[in-house]
């Protein structure tokens, strides 16, 4: 009762255990199309979608003096899905069936799909204890606890003819390097130009998928082959750990690897080449005995009607201490490796 209104708040500070929490949160905010039915563009805003969230924690007691934490969340994605338009230059201009290969020839000129989306993680946290000894000369320091990651996802999906098609994926995360102790002065500048470089990457891949359908079949006498061929390759950069990356006395390299897989499916539709010969309808419709015959070795010649073929082939390469960095698509901007 004695204390004074400052002591009495000092002492209030000590004796609470006080915790407050607040959060806030956007998710997937957009505008959404007014007209189904209108044309899907590129630059549509309807592609765009944002997400944003925040959490405050702060707590103290009687042996915590001060503990914060914070966590930031946002996102930006991009979505882009349209069927693009087919064109066959030679459709009306060839007639004739044997000239099928040219006259199916088809190209697509824009992709059926785009995405990108980039993400930002930040979690910030300080603690500093109570000094509760009166006979403690060693100071007590403040305690952080910080993170900030950064991904990027982004693709294509085009098909670039009827029978030809290519999807391509990639991942890239990053971290914001972040001054130590409390972000306050001239940190603030170091953490800004950091982030607008989007970080350092730690982690880079992407796969690239191409699927082909041979035109065999559009060959005159070889409709009854079909060839589907798929070509599918990845890539992973990873960096060496910080400790030597900012010892210039030790240089490590990074680590990549990449693999390729290579595979061929044709497939013979005997029963549509048996019934190009004419001998195998002439002798079925017969009902003597030669007939009958011929049904037996007709059945017997004509017993396979399918035939598929698989063929697979797989190779990778894992290399480290690799030098050079990476910047688009894994290529590093300096060497051009």
């Amino acid at each position: 009762e004695a204390s004074t209104k400052t002591q009495r708040d000092s002492i209030l500070n000590f004796a609470q255990d006080y915790t407050t929490r607040s959060s806030i949160n956007f998710t997937n905010v957009r505008k959404e199309r007014v007209n189904p039915e209108a044309k899907v563009r590129l630059w549509d805003i309807e592609n765009f979608n944002v997400s944003y969230s925040q959490t405050k924690f702060a707590h103290r007691d009687f042996i915590n003096e001060t503990s914060i934490q914070r966590t930031y969340r946002a996102s930006l994605a991009y979505n882009y899905a349209n069927t693009g338009k087919n064109y066959k230059p030679f459709e009306k201009i060839i007639k004739s069936n044997s000239l099928k290969l040219l006259k199916d020839f088809n190209f697509t000129l824009m992709p059926n799909a785009i995405n990108f989306r980039i993400d930002a993680d930040r979690l910030y946290a300080e603690n500093t204890l109570r000094n509760n000894d009166p006979n403690n000369v060693i100071p007590i320091n403040t305690t952080f606890n910080k993170n900030f990651l950064i991904s990027r996802v982004y693709g294509i999906a085009w098909n670039l003819t009827n029978s030809l098609s290519l999807d391509f994926n990639a991942t890239n995360f990053s971290i914001i390097d972040e001054p130590d102790g409390r972000i306050e002065g001239l940190k603030r500048d170091t953490l800004w130009q950091n982030l607008k470089t989007l970080g350092r990457t730690t982690d880079y891949s992407h796969n690239v998928n191409v699927t082909y359908k041979v035109p065999v079949d559009k060959i005159p006498g070889l409709d009854w082959i079909t060839i589907a061929t798929t070509y599918g390759t990845n890539f992973n950069w990873q960096t060496e750990p910080l400790s030597t990356l900012r010892d210039p006395n030790i240089n490590l390299g990074n680590t990549i690897q990449n693999s390729r897989i290579v595979q061929v499916n044709p497939t013979l539709t005997l029963s549509s080449l048996y019934n190009k010969f004419g001998f195998v309808r002439r002798t079925v419709g017969r009902k003597d005995s030669v007939g009958k015959f011929g049904d037996v070795l007709v059945n017997l010649l004509t017993s396979i009607t399918n035939v598929n073929i698989n063929f697979t082939q797989a190779k990778g390469t894992f290399l480290p201490g690799y030098l050079p960095k990476t910047k688009f698509m894994g290529i590093d901007n300096v060497s051009g490796a």
